[in-house]
Formats: structure tokens, sequence, C-alpha cells
């Protein structure tokens, strides 16, 4: 039922998948990040401050990064890149369009001339991202309609897009990440963009759901407190 697609990945395109599950009472929700680069789990964590009085109850917990059939294994809603959500569900976009940036540190191209194309990867330590399935994150790069699906080499291979920034900061390779995450250390120059125009935009987050007929009390009120929160954050 669920497509399965690297665009918007690790932090993703893959960045970012959660999903909130009702529990016995119906009220409490679990959210299931695919991994907390991309912002799924935080998003939900800060919808979640804004719900309500009536949803003050709700209990949003982060857990593990498992891809996920949000009908299949019970849960009510999920949160996604809005490239990644099945065509037969129903999107709520909220949050910022995304946008991922190859940074490295000055100390890093004191030593490697800067690549100059995605070709010039293969000749660079990178570092990767493996999702909590096993599977390797690819770079994938588009400029003006030319794309390149980049399978990376490199000293470290992480499942945390914090880590990779820190690996990143210390000067062991190039990495690929949401341009969020490195936004205060290019400004401050502790690293430096790389192959910008090979680094589009996507569109952001959204939470996604099943169309039911009459959908349960809890999901109803947490999708019309993201639409609320999605128009005062835009406001």
């Amino acid at each position: 039922m669920h497509r399965h697609s690297q665009r918007g990945s690790p932090a993703c395109r893959a960045i970012s998948r959660s999903v909130v599950r009702p529990e016995a009472s119906g009220t409490p929700w679990t959210a299931h990040g695919r991994e907390p680069g991309h912002g799924g789990p935080l998003a939900a964590l800060r919808v979640a401050a804004g719900l309500p009085p009536k949803c003050r109850h709700a209990e949003i917990p982060v857990v593990d990064t498992r891809l996920v059939d949000i009908v299949a294994d019970g849960f009510d809603a999920g949160i996604r890149v809005l490239d990644d959500v099945p065509r037969d569900m129903i999107a709520v976009r909220f949050g910022p369009d995304l946008r991922f940036a190859a940074v490295a540190s000055p100390e890093y191209l004191c030593r490697h001339d800067a690549p100059t194309t995605p070709q010039d990867l293969a000749q660079h330590r990178c570092i990767r991202f493996r999702f909590a399935s096993g599977t390797l994150y690819r770079w994938e790069l588009e400029h003006r309609g030319s794309s390149a699906h980049i399978d990376v080499a490199g000293p470290m291979t992480l499942g945390n897009t914090n880590l990779m920034v820190d690996a990143a900061l210390t000067g062991i390779g190039i990495a690929w990440v949401p341009e969020y995450h490195v936004r205060d250390h290019l400004a401050s120059g502790r690293l430096v963009r790389l192959l910008s125009e090979w680094c589009p935009s996507m569109p952001g987050l959204c939470l996604y759901y099943p169309a039911n007929r009459h959908p349960p009390t809890a999901r109803r009120l947490f999708s019309q407190a993201v639409r609320e929160w999605a128009n005062r954050d835009s406001a």
C-alpha cells in the first residue's frame, strides 16, 4: 500500500516519517519517526505543544525509525514529506519546503579540492546515512532537469543526522543533510556549502491519514490542531 521512496530522505524524503497511534482510550498517541533529522517527530512534538485544552492529555513519545504501513500497523495518522505520502491518503501540509545541503568543514577542504559535479563525490570521503532497516541512503541531486543518484563511499556511516553534522564539523568528510540542521554553521563559516546548484527544494512535511467516513475523534482533533498550527506558523 505504501510506496517506498528516498525522496526527502535522511532527513526525508525517506525526511522523515512519523506516525501517531491511539492507545486504549483513543486519545494518547505514539509518534514513530523514520529518521529524526527530517523533523517528523520534532514536528509532531511542536504541534502537540500547541494543542487546544481538550487535547492537552495527548501523549507523543518519539520511538524508533522503522518504516511502517500506518493502516496495517494500526496507526491513525502519520507525518511524512509530501512526496512520500501514498496517493490514497489525505495529506495536511504544514511547515516550509525542505532543502538538503552538501557540506564540509574548511579543514576538510584544505586537504581536498571541492567537488564541482556529483561525479566528483566518488573521489571524496563522504559521511553516509543508514536507515534502521539497514538500507544505505543514496544521495539524490538535481539540477535543471538532470538528476544523479550517488551511492557515496566514505569512512563513516551513521543513523542520526545530528551526528552526521558533528562528523562534518570535525573534518571527517562531506555530509548530505537538511539545510536547517546546518544553517548556523554555514553562516558562521564552520561549514561550507558544496554543489549548491544540485540541491533543490522539495515539498515539506504533512500529516496524512486514511479517508475514513467517520474518523476517530482523537485524529480529527489532532489534524485540526495541525491545520491551526500551520496557519499560525505561516502567518
